[in-house]
């Protein structure tokens, strides 16, 4: 959250403690439980992040849908530390 701008450096636990970051609250954040929630896909799991702010987008997130949602920030990094990938996706 720090390093993507969403708060200041050093004030990421403040930010996390003054937010709901669930699907219903102001800054929802692994809409679909994350990694650990979808089984741990491994090398597949990264695109699970994509698929799962595509459909947030598209009014598709079933009973987890954030509302009035037409923009998603998935981040992500792979092998220890060597990939990092940031999206930001926006609807029509």
């Amino acid at each position: 959250l720090e390093d993507a701008g969403f708060c200041e450096k050093g004030k990421g636990m403040e930010f996390v403690s003054q937010h709901d970051l669930t699907f219903r609250g102001d800054f929802p954040l692994n809409t679909a439980g994350g990694q650990l929630g979808f089984g741990q896909a491994g090398n597949a799991g990264g695109m699970h992040h994509v698929c799962d702010a595509a459909r947030q987008i598209m009014g598709r997130g079933g009973a987890a849908q954030v509302a009035d949602c037409d923009r998603a920030f998935v981040s992500g990094n792979g092998g220890i530390l060597s990939e990092q990938t940031t999206l930001v996706l926006e609807g029509d």
